[in-house]
């Protein structure tokens, strides 16, 4: 067995899956990847091929073609939907809102409770950087998770701790053949640069940069979970908003930044200021989303609502 079916096959075992598990293929590199390594650890017949044609590219029915034939190929249950051209918002956040309402509808049809997607070692540093240039509080830096409840499935990623180099060796070692998004390679996406120049550079610095990465990211979850008892209880001291000045001002600076994060925002940019606006006292009020206010009157802190 493989490094990859290795891992594959203990998170699979870790995690209790059983019954029928659902692949999300892109037809991509990493996905592939992770549908014909789970062919060999797992019953095929109990997978079902997740494809998504967004509509959102010329070349996209090349990737719903090649998918509709590998499956009948290597007999592996297939559930495919197709958008078309305009059908959806052209936009990260419509194409991710697309993708996820198609698996909840895949899985109600073909009886799925789980689902697994194809994120490795590299996207999870990509994501971390990506989050630390746009600017994030600690809770950011916390990356892609492992697995999360998503209505009534649960998404997994177990090749979350393989670097990509590995899932590249795999495709070659075993002959498995993938389409390359064509966006891929288009810098004037965020993360496309980063992944093309900011990581190979920080790789050059140091071999083990994506490591290190990902590794500061584990031990801010670790940190996360010791400090979210220390929240929970200062929020029920506080109670409801709004809150009394001179009371938030008797809480350990690194929790009043952890409350204002939960209760409005976790925008580090806006977050300093509602810091700063609380050092100083007197009336504030600082406009941190559309129709919603951080507000400091009458020695209480409020969140306000535009009428």
């Amino acid at each position: 067995m493989s490094f990859v079916e290795d891992r594959l096959a203990n998170y699979i075992q870790a995690s209790y899956l059983e019954g029928k598990l659902g692949i999300a293929c892109s037809a991509g590199i990493d996905s592939m990847v992770l549908l014909a390594a789970a062919c060999k650890v797992y019953s095929k017949e109990d997978i079902v091929c997740l494809h998504l044609d967004h509509g959102l590219r010329e070349d996209s029915p090349l990737a719903a073609d090649f998918i509709r034939n590998y499956c009948k190929e290597h007999g592996i249950e297939l559930a495919l939907k197709t958008f078309e051209p305009g059908e959806i918002e052209a936009s990260e956040l419509g194409a991710r809102k697309a993708r996820y309402q198609f698996f909840e509808d895949a899985a109600q049809e073909q009886g799925l409770e789980h689902i697994l997607l194809g994120h490795n070692l590299n996207d999870q540093a990509e994501t971390i950087l990506f989050r630390i240039i746009r600017g994030t509080n600690t809770a950011g830096l916390q990356g892609i998770p492992r697995w999360r409840e998503h209505g009534s499935i649960v998404i997994h990623r177990p090749l979350l701790d393989i670097a990509r180099i590995e899932i590249v060796e795999y495709a070659q070692q075993n002959g498995i053949d993938f389409v390359e998004d064509s966006s891929n390679h288009k810098l004037e996406f965020a993360r496309n640069r980063i992944r093309h120049n900011i990581l190979p550079e920080a790789v050059q610095i140091n071999p083990r940069a994506i490591e290190n990465i990902v590794q500061l990211s584990t031990l801010v979850q670790m940190e996360q979970d010791y400090l979210s008892l220390d929240v929970e209880t200062a929020a029920e001291n506080l109670g409801p908003l709004p809150w009394p000045l001179e009371l938030f001002r008797t809480i350990e600076p690194v929790i009043q930044r952890k409350l204002l994060e939960h209760f409005f925002t976790p925008n580090i940019a806006f977050v300093h200021d509602f810091m700063a606006a609380i050092r100083e006292g007197g009336f504030h009020r600082i406009n941190f989303s559309k129709g919603k206010f951080f507000a400091i009157k009458q020695k209480m802190i409020h969140l306000e609502m535009a009428d």
